[in-house]
């Protein structure tokens, strides 16, 4: 996971497209919608560009004339630790709002500078940013290594899995707001079949 250092040529991660375009069931076409990026560990669509982690900041990617590739990049906030790099934000997920959660490892100890005040987080937890008020919260805080992957059940509740363990937990009872630097224990709901590592968490 390396960082990015002054002198260093610059880092070219990339968000593609992948297209089916004689419905084969196989991609055949690559698009490369970003080819600029920087470690991109979360990343969610929107109609008109992409939310996108990139190195401690949440931007957002937007395609301006339907070309499949981003024209403007805005920095929405910026202030989440990435000094461990694969614990930074990730596995990007919206709710029945429209908010976007976003899961973060531990060790990592964020600061973000918000509108709305200052935001903070500690040694694992989640965030909810609202596109439409611009709005960040500590949505939970809980003691968790490697939350990568957050879904939600028909009834809205969420849910999430770290890869560590593995563990699957109920998030809700992790939103009641702790006290900075406090961290809830979160019981595994896998009693069975646990395989490590995981990479992603969906209800089918």
């Amino acid at each position: 996971y390396p960082h990015y250092r002054i002198g260093d040529s610059k880092p070219e991660d990339k968000l593609l497209i992948l297209e089916d375009t004689n419905n084969d069931g196989k991609a055949d076409k690559q698009t490369v919608f970003a080819g600029d990026l920087h470690i991109p560990m979360g990343f969610e669509i929107a109609h008109d560009g992409v939310y996108v982690s990139q190195s401690g900041s949440l931007v957002f990617l937007r395609d301006t004339d339907g070309d499949d590739k981003y024209d403007t990049k805005e920095v929405l906030l910026s202030g989440f630790d990435d000094h461990d790099t694969h614990h930074a934000i990730a596995a990007f997920c919206v709710d029945a709002s429209g908010a976007i959660h976003m899961a973060e490892g531990v060790f990592l100890h964020s600061n973000v500078e918000t509108v709305y005040g200052p935001v903070r987080g500690t040694n694992g937890g989640f965030f909810r940013y609202s596109p439409r008020t611009r709005k960040l919260t500590r949505h939970a805080q809980f003691s968790i290594p490697n939350p990568w992957g957050i879904a939600f059940d028909r009834y809205g509740q969420d849910f999430f899995l770290h890869t560590s363990g593995p563990s699957f937990s109920w998030m809700t009872p992790g939103t009641v707001k702790a006290v900075y630097g406090a961290n809830l224990r979160a019981p595994s709901l896998l009693t069975s079949n646990s395989v490590r590592p995981t990479s992603g968490l969906e209800f089918v």
